[in-house]
């Protein structure tokens, strides 16, 4: 094999230091290996060959077209494939570009390509044009052509530049460049990268985005979401030979179930390594996963902004199961407290980062840059500590960190203790807000038949003291946003609801 480990990180350091693209990368992956797998979509195998030529057939028509590197676009294509062909294109081309899902409202994608002055929105179906933006169809071309001379968008951005988006706390988007180097150099800090990754949502979403471009930098195969259709996870594994597998806490979930409903015995993936990201993930949930689907379980910290800052492999998880792991390579991490000094190990403080697959900034947004950067450190807004044996213990989002009777409490602390307690399947702490007391921690459980909640209360007193919670609020399920996420302010609405009814 051509294209093994080391080669990979040589070929990926040397396409950083010329300044090349993923698409230069891929197109060197199909001269040196063009038949090797790049994608598995709806289960048949596209080869790095038939991508490439996928890809430059797309540039010349987007560059017939009239596309040029100046140009900023959108991309609003449902089906998995011809997303990623277009991706690639406009990466060959220079364009900078962004996805606006197409499950996304009319209204929130009209107004970020407003917001970015997007020159051009490629679709796939007529309906999700967004006039008067000019739009370009895959199969019928123009539908309204851009009118001449094209003025400069209204947030520049670096050729090639693809730009992801996050929730804003001004209820508008954040917007996240990824130039090309960062890109690469984000897939290159891991030495053993998957084979062949499958990821349980489309490139419409951001993680399954990131990570499909990641994956194809390293020479890897991504089997597209659309192949699961009628395809239970434990047998895709089988049918295309799948190394790897990116979860969210609600994937696993729904795979738990899956795998439980079929009666599979045993282990129903092993061999497979699970990567969980997204949001924290419980031990009860862990346990769940390492006995019923694999226990090559991998943790990885990070954000869409900043990929990746930390990874617990399963040794790490045994250890302390509320842990991290450690840094990555060439990633520097520091915990601060609010005059941006290191605090002792042992302490909570604020997590701060940089390395080399760090995002330059937030577009059109000063007021996040100035409350996320500093000095050059990104600031996620998580808190963490150091443990004894220099591993990262997460306490979770410091916005979180509740204060009650000037007691500084962070629910990560109480869901690590709630979460060893025999019939708690899932938990998730947040404050109902007191005008006498400051904020009372709520614990919301996804608990077990039997689970007694008082026995439940009086055990987190014996081993919290004043930072336990309250009061117990149980729910069939949590609520989460699609990147895995607890809504904790859809659980303090239900748990009012529930008050007043």
């Amino acid at each position: 094999m051509i294209l093994d480990g080391d080669g990979q990180l040589s070929r990926l350091a040397d396409a950083i230091a010329q300044g090349r693209t993923l698409a230069d990368v891929v197109t060197q992956i199909a001269s040196l290996e063009p038949l090797r797998v790049a994608a598995v979509d709806r289960g048949q195998a596209v080869t790095y060959q038939a991508l490439c030529t996928a890809m430059a057939s797309r540039a010349q028509e987007l560059a017939a077209a009239g596309f040029t590197g100046a140009d900023f676009v959108g991309i609003s294509v449902s089906d998995e494939l011809p997303n990623l062909v277009t991706t690639l294109a406009l990466i060959q081309i220079g364009c900078a570009h962004i996805c606006l899902p197409s499950f996304e409202p009319a209204e929130w994608r009209q107004s970020t390509a407003t917001r970015l002055g997007l020159h051009a929105v490629i679709v796939d179906k007529p309906a999700l044009a967004l006039p008067p933006f000019p739009c370009w169809h895959l199969t019928d071309g123009w539908s309204a052509r851009p009118a001449q001379p094209r003025i400069a968008p209204r947030v520049a951005v670096a050729p090639a530049t693809v730009v992801f988006t996050s929730s804003g706390t001004t209820g508008k988007p954040k917007l996240i460049p990824i130039p090309q180097a960062t890109l690469l150099a984000s897939a290159a800090q891991y030495r053993d990268w998957p084979e062949t990754m499958a990821c349980f949502a489309s490139n419409e979403h951001n993680g399954p985005r990131r990570q499909q471009l990641r994956v194809l930098a390293r020479a890897g195969c991504v089997v597209m979401s659309n192949t699961r259709e009628g395809c239970p996870a434990y047998r895709l594994a089988e049918r295309h030979g799948v190394t790897d597998m990116l979860m969210t806490a609600f994937i696993a979930q729904s795979v738990l179930s899956e795998v439980e409903h079929a009666g599979i015995p045993g282990l129903a993936l092993d061999g497979v390594r699970l990567w969980l990201t997204g949001s924290r993930i419980g031990q009860s949930l862990r346990e769940r996963v390492t006995q019923r689907l694999s226990p090559l379980l991998s943790v990885v910290y990070g954000s869409i902004e900043c990929l990746p800052l930390s990874r617990a492999e399963p040794r790490d998880l045994h250890k302390h199961p509320d842990t991290i792991g450690y840094p990555m390579p060439r990633v520097q991490v520091e915990l601060v407290d609010a005059r941006h000094q290191p605090v002792a190990p042992g302490v909570v403080g604020r997590l701060r980062a940089k390395s080399p697959g760090c995002f330059p900034g937030y577009l059109d947004d000063e007021p996040a840059n100035q409350r996320c950067f500093h000095e050059g450190w990104y600031y996620p807004g998580d808190s963490a500590r150091w443990g004894e044996d220099g591993m990262l213990i997460f306490h979770g989002r410091s916005d979180d960190m509740m204060i009650l009777n000037s007691i500084n409490i962070f629910p990560g602390e109480i869901e690590a203790a709630v979460e060893t307690y025999p019939g708690v399947r899932e938990c998730s702490v947040f404050p109902s807000r007191s005008g006498l007391h400051g904020e009372i921690p709520i614990l919301a459980v996804v608990r077990d038949a039997g689970l007694d909640t008082q026995a439940l209360l009086a055990f987190c007193r014996a081993r919290l003291g004043n930072k336990a919670p309250r009061k117990v609020f149980e729910v069939e399920t949590l609520p989460r946003n699609p990147s895995g996420k607890v809504l904790k302010a859809a659980l303090l609405e239900m748990f009012d609801k529930r008050g007043q009814a």
